[in-house]
């Protein structure tokens, strides 16, 4: 099964849309395998993916057709998924207005400072395993050798109060990234063929996430990682991704705090 699951869930990365003709009689058996391996339903209505009992008496409860249930879990992702996009662009608009005056200073002396771009990009996996470059304030010497590449006096700066982080804010406007979400993964690292990573995938990377508001941007195992990310699907709300981005700065705040009064 699962060398027939792989390139199904390697294609899943790169289409928007699928069409797929076929007999009638044949779709109640094509569903149930999906439900069985795509686990958006569950994860999106705070439904244990492991549940399966609790799955089908979901689909049970909406009705005998699979696509009623499959129409009404539509309805609601999309009612969820505007009112979640709304509220980060309505945060990512306050938080660029209320730092704009640091943006153009920092760009400023960036390009100043030493050559090269204003934004290091790298790549990170995002919904659906779909890679992105991920945007940071350039913090480094543009030397091509990693090697000799080294923090500018202003990049220290601004890397130990974390505000190289804000240049995510692009990808919060562009959608590719949530101000709360589970914590990025990286794609040379990520078994997209592990259950739990895809069920993380399933949903927006954020910002912040439940790692980071609890151990900051110490690199976590990744098993311990999952763990976290597993739990705030459990009972993600935006009531709880508000608090959770709350701890999140505090958590900076502190650390900075604690590195500032150990340099003294």
């Amino acid at each position: 099964m699962p060398e027939r699951i792989a390139p199904f869930t390697h294609y899943l990365q790169s289409i928007d849309y699928m069409l797929i003709g076929i007999p009638r009689r044949k779709r109640a058996e094509i569903y149930q395998e999906l439900r069985t391996h795509l686990e958006d339903a569950a994860t999106e209505r705070s439904l244990s993916t492991d549940d399966e009992q609790l799955q089908r008496e979901v689909i049970d409860a909406l009705g005998s057709s699979v696509d009623l249930g499959v129409e009404f879990h539509q309805a609601y992702y999309a009612r969820y998924q505007i009112a979640r996009r709304a509220s980060d662009l309505i945060m990512a608009t306050l938080l660029t207005l209320l730092m704009l005056p640091f943006f153009i200073v920092a760009a400023l002396i960036i390009k100043l400072e030493t050559p090269g771009p204003l934004f290091y990009k790298a790549e990170w996996l995002g919904q659906y395993g779909r890679c992105f470059m991920l945007y940071r304030l350039r913090t480094m010497t543009n030397a091509i050798d990693m090697e000799q590449r080294r923090f500018t006096r202003f990049g220290a700066w601004i890397r130990k109060l974390s505000l190289d982080e804000s240049a995510a804010l692009i990808n919060v406007f562009k959608g590719e990234l949530s101000f709360v979400g589970p914590r990025l993964l990286r794609p040379g690292e990520t078994n997209l063929g592990d259950l739990r990573c895809r069920r993380i995938l399933q949903v927006q990377p954020g910002m912040s996430s439940p790692s980071l508001a609890r151990y900051g941007f110490e690199r976590v195992s990744l098993p311990q990682q999952l763990d976290l990310d597993e739990a705030y699907l459990e009972q993600r709300s935006l009531r709880y991704d508000l608090r959770l981005f709350w701890e999140t700065l505090r958590t900076i705040y502190h650390r900075a705090h604690r590195e500032e009064t150990e340099s003294h």
